[in-house]
């Protein structure tokens, strides 16, 4: 699962910028299903935080 499953800090700024790329119907037990993960996340790069509007926290893990 690791290869599909990335932690955040959730801060409400974080989890604010996440849900806009979240199918909320296929989130559950606490994951959230990220339909739009191309937007910000590569294979090569992994996340890139610049592309989330505006946000300076840097507590990716």
């Amino acid at each position: 699962m690791s290869k599909y499953v990335f932690s955040v800090f959730a801060s409400k700024n974080i989890e604010t910028q996440i849900d806009i790329f979240t199918n909320p119907d296929k989130s559950k037990f606490g994951y959230k299903y990220i339909e739009r993960w191309r937007e910000f996340y590569t294979e090569e790069g992994g996340m890139d935080t610049n592309r989330l509007n505006g946000i300076e926290e840097t507590q990716f893990l």
